[in-house]
């Protein structure tokens, strides 16, 4: 089957912006994340949403169960400041013009050292819902 076409364009993220990350409660220790909410789903980059097209209520609601995320903000120029290498790239889904993606290496000490790198960063702008 072909893959769905995108209806919306794909832009480049300025070192000024933002993105959001999704990072379930069982990622969150003592009001922080820990390392394994750096961690990428399958073979794609770290998924995360550009603050051009989302807001980080809107970032929460993508989640199964909403209340159970935290979102996480992080900036664009940090993220590519981290290792050269390390890119943000806009890829826009049909559902969720803001998807983007963070790509990182393969599993191993690289992809460690740049997943530390990106908890330093990480600020944590709206809390799991009690």
């Amino acid at each position: 089957m072909a893959d769905a076409q995108v209806a919306f364009p794909i832009e480049v993220i300025p070192n000024e912006a933002a993105v959001f990350l999704r990072a379930h409660k069982t990622r969150i220790r003592d009001g922080l994340p820990t390392l394994s909410a750096f961690v990428p789903k399958g073979n794609g980059g770290l998924s995360v949403d550009w603050d051009k097209y989302s807001t980080p209520e809107e970032a929460r609601s993508r989640g199964k169960v909403p209340g159970d995320n935290a979102i996480i903000r992080m900036g664009v120029g940090d993220i590519r400041q981290i290792e050269e290498g390390i890119d943000i790239k806009h890829k826009p889904l049909s559902e969720n013009r803001a998807h983007s993606e963070i790509g990182l290496p393969s599993e191993g000490p690289a992809q460690a050292e740049i997943r530390v790198m990106l908890n330093r960063i990480a600020t944590i702008i709206l809390p799991i819902s009690m």
